[in-house]
C-alpha cells in the first residue's frame, strides 16, 4: 500500500535533511577552525619559546598571552631580557641576524642587523696588532635598530610594553646561573682590569666576582632602557638621540673612531632567505651573507644524498661535508661585496660534485684538497632564541657582541657592553698559523659587515607549518652544530632532546682535526682515526656550543635549550 505524501511534508523533510547536513558541516568547521589543515594536530596550536636567559622565556610568553603579541613582539621582549641575563654574549651594544616566518602569507624574511665597520676604519688598521680588542675593535651596533625594524613590520604590542619587564628585572636583579658563574671566573682577569665591567660583575660586599645564586642589578642599564622605551630605537640612531650622544661622547673620550655619522647612517637589511629542499618534503630557510646559512645549506645538501645511519662511514662523510663547506667559506664575506659566489654555492650541482669527491673510507689532511685558499677569522660568543606563536608564525634569532664581554668595555654612561666585531674582519698580510693568506672577501671596508657563523633556521613542512625553529651559539662551531643536530633529528630519527643532549663533533678544516666532546662514541672515533682523521677531545668551560630549538617533527611540540649552558622554556 502506498501512502501519499503531501508536497508540504516533502519540503519539510528536505529542509530537515539540509539542517542536519548544515549542523554536521558546522561542527566539522568548528573543530578545525584554528587549523589550516584537517590533519594538523591540536598540539600545533600552542605558543612555544626557548631562551638562553633563565627569566626571559616567561617574559616572552606573557607578551604572547597577556598582550596578544606576535611572535616578533615576544622575541623583542626576550632579546631585551637576554641583554642583561646573558650580557657576556649579546645585547644592544652588538648585532643580530634573524629568520622570520609569517604563516598567513607563507613568506619567509630575513633581517640582517649585523654590526658595520666605522666610516673611519681602514683595511690595514690592525696590521701591527696581535689581538683586536678594546675601543678600536668596536663596530657600529645594529641590535637596537634591528629590534625597531622588526617591530615596525611585525609588531602590534606597544614598544614600551616590550621593554618594561627588563627594566624591572634590571632593578630587582637577575640570577647568576652556574654557567654565568663559570664564565665570570674564566674572565676574572679582564673583569678586574676593566673598571666598567667590575662595576657590574664584582660584588661590592665581598670585592669578588658574583657567585651562582646571587642576583646582579643593572641600574645604569635600567636608566638607558627607560630612555629607549620613551624615545624608541632612534635614540641611538639620530643626531639628537640621547643614547647616541652619550655613546659617541664616551667612545671619543676613549680614543675610539665611531662618530655620530656611523650611528645616523646605520641601516639594517631585509633580504630573501637562503632556501634549500631536503628529503622528507622539508624546506630549510636561513640567513644569507654575512651570516652562514649558505654554508649550512651546502653541507646539508651534500648530506642529503646519503643514507643516514649512526655509523663510522656516515659520520666520516658528515665530517668531510663540514670540511668542504668550511673551505668554501674562506671565499665569503659581506653579500654586498661578495655577490659572485652566491649562485655557485646555491646550485645543487655543487653539492653533487662535492659528494663525488668524498671517499667512503679515507680523509685528506691537505686543506688544498678541499679547495681552501684563504684563512678564516674565528668568531666567538653568541646567544640564540626561538619563538613559535599559536597562529603558526615563527622567528629564529642569533645575536652577539662577538667575544665574551665583547670589547671588554662597558659604557659607564649607558651601561651598554660594546662589541668587538672588528675582530671578525681579516687584515691584509696577516697569515694564519697554517700559512694561509687572509680572505680578501672579508677585509675591512667602511660600513661593511664582517662574516659570521650565525645561521638561524626555520624549516617548513609540506603543509606550510614551521616545524623546526632553531639555531646555536658557539662561534665557528655554530654551522656544524646546526647541521649535526638537524641530521640526528630529521634523518636519524632522534627526539629533539636526545639530539641536543648527545655528544658532538666539529671540523672547520683549519686546524686539520676533529674536535669532539668527551664521551663521544669511542667506536666511531676509533673508526675515524683508522680513516686518517686526527681527533681532539676536550671539555669546554663555556660550553662546546649552545643549541636552542622548537620542533614539531613528531607531531607534538618539543622545546629544549642546551644543557651545556642554561636557559628557559615556555610552552602554552
Amino acid at each position: 500500500m502506498i501512502i501519499p505524501i503531501s508536497k508540504t511534508k516533502v519540503f519539510s523533510l528536505a529542509a530537515f535533511i539540509v539542517l542536519i547536513i548544515g549542523c554536521i558541516w558546522f561542527v566539522y568547521q568548528l573543530k578545525f577552525q584554528n587549523s589550516e589543515h584537517a590533519d594538523q594536530p591540536d598540539e600545533f596550536n600552542r605558543h612555544a619559546i626557548v631562551s638562553n636567559g633563565p627569566e626571559c622565556a616567561e617574559i616572552g610568553m606573557k607578551i604572547l598571552k597577556d598582550h596578544n603579541g606576535t611572535a616578533v613582539d615576544a622575541a623583542i621582549s626576550i632579546l631585551f631580557c637576554e641583554g642583561i641575563t646573558v650580557s657576556q654574549s649579546m645585547g644592544i651594544g652588538g648585532g643580530f641576524i634573524a629568520t622570520v616566518y609569517n604563516k598567513e602569507s607563507g613568506k619567509v624574511d630575513t633581517i640582517l642587523a649585523r654590526e658595520r665597520a666605522p666610516l673611519a676604519s681602514t683595511e690595514n688598521m690592525f696590521e701591527n696588532m696581535t689581538t683586536v680588542t678594546g675601543i678600536l675593535s668596536v663596530a657600529t651596533p645594529g641590535e637596537l635598530k634591528g629590534y625597531g625594524e622588526l617591530h615596525k613590520k611585525f609588531g602590534r604590542v606597544p614598544w614600551k610594553t616590550l621593554i618594561q619587564p627588563t627594566i624591572e628585572l634590571c632593578r630587582s636583579g637577575h640570577i647568576v646561573t652556574d654557567y654565568l658563574a663559570r664564565v665570570l671566573e674564566l674572565y676574572r682577569q679582564p673583569i678586574f682590569k676593566s673598571s666598567s665591567l667590575s662595576e657590574v660583575f664584582v660584588n661590592p660586599a665581598t670585592n669578588d666576582l658574583w657567585k651562582a645564586g646571587d642576583k646582579i642589578r643593572r641600574l645604569k642599564l635600567a636608566e638607558t632602557l627607560e630612555v629607549i622605551a620613551k624615545e624608541g630605537p632612534d635614540t641611538m640612531y639620530t643626531r639628537n638621540g640621547t643614547i647616541a650622544k652619550l655613546l659617541v661622547k664616551e667612545i671619543q673620550e676613549l680614543k675610539g673612531i665611531l662618530t655620530i655619522e656611523d650611528f645616523v647612517n646605520y641601516e639594517v637589511e631585509w633580504a630573501e632567505p637562503v632556501t634549500t629542499k631536503l628529503k622528507g618534503n622539508y624546506t630549510l630557510h636561513s640567513t644569507g651573507l654575512p651570516g652562514s646559512g649558505l654554508i649550512l645549506a651546502l653541507i646539508l645538501n651534500v648530506m642529503n644524498g646519503y643514507d643516514a645511519s649512526f655509523s663510522v662511514e656516515y659520520i666520516h662523510k658528515m665530517v668531510e661535508s663540514f670540511k668542504y663547506g668550511y673551505a668554501k667559506r674562506t671565499f665569503l664575506g659581506d653579500l654586498n661585496y661578495n655577490k659572485s659566489f652566491i649562485d655557485a654555492f646555491s646550485d645543487m650541482k655543487t653539492a653533487d660534485d662535492i659528494r663525488t669527491k668524498i671517499s667512503p673510507d679515507r680523509t685528506f689532511n691537505d686543506y688544498k684538497h678541499y679547495g681552501a685558499e684563504y684563512s678564516m677569522e674565528a668568531d666567538h660568543g653568541t646567544a640564540h632564541i626561538s619563538v613559535l606563536s599559536a597562529n603558526g608564525d615563527a622567528i629564529s634569532i642569533t645575536s652577539t657582541v662577538n667575544s665574551i664581554f665583547g670589547s671588554k668595555i662597558r659604557s659607564k654612561s649607558t651601561g651598554i657592553i660594546l662589541n668587538d666585531e672588528m675582530d671578525d674582519f681579516a687584515t691584509p698580510g696577516k697569515k694564519n698559523g697554517f700559512g694561509l693568506e687572509p680572505s680578501m672577501a672579508n677585509f675591512i671596508t667602511p660600513n661593511k659587515r664582517p662574516l659570521s657563523s650565525m645561521c638561524p633556521v626555520i624549516v617548513i613542512d609540506k603543509n606550510s607549518n614551521a616545524i623546526f625553529i632553531a639555531g646555536s651559539a658557539g662561534g665557528s662551531k655554530i654551522i656544524t652544530t646546526v647541521a649535526y643536530i638537524f641530521a640526528k633529528h630529521f634523518w636519524l630519527g632522534e627526539s629533539l632532546k636526545d639530539a641536543i643532549y648527545s655528544k658532538r663533533i666539529h671540523h672547520q678544516l683549519l686546524p686539520m682535526e676533529i674536535s669532539c666532546e668527551k664521551g663521544f662514541n669511542s667506536t666511531i672515533l676509533e673508526g675515524l682515526q683508522k680513516m686518517g682523521h686526527t681527533i681532539s677531545a676536550d671539555q669546554f668551560v663555556t660550553g662546546f656550543t649552545a643549541f636552542a630549538a622548537i620542533s614539531r617533527v613528531s607531531g607534538s611540540i618539543e622545546a629544549f635549550f642546551d644543557p651545556r649552558r642554561y636557559g628557559s622554556i615556555q610552552i602554552d
